[in-house]
């Protein structure tokens, strides 16, 4: 995952002294751009904070693995190793 979201896991969301409603203002001023606009649309509310967090997990994880997708060797010509190659990075994605 991202270095953003390791720091504020470990620093705001492991925090058990902060409230859902404080680690949500937390999110919120943390975040800009994209990642920013994917919760816009959720009430400020302790009950959305962990809905909030989730989606931005999940976000996260479907654009590493579609940047993952695209940065796939490319495959230079048809041949069992090159598939077999090819094969492996899927896998481990």
């Amino acid at each position: 995952m991202t270095l953003f979201y390791g720091t504020f896991q470990s620093l705001i969301h492991n925090d058990t002294s902060l409230s859902d409603i404080q680690k949500f203002h937390y999110l919120i001023s943390s975040l800009q751009g994209d990642a920013a606009d994917v919760i816009d649309s959720l009430d400020t509310s302790a009950q959305n904070y962990t809905t909030a967090w989730t989606i931005l997990r999940e976000s996260l994880r479907i654009k590493e693995h579609v940047s993952a997708l695209f940065n796939l060797p490319q495959v230079e010509r048809e041949s069992v190793t090159c598939l077999r190659q090819l094969l492996n990075h899927l896998k481990h994605l």
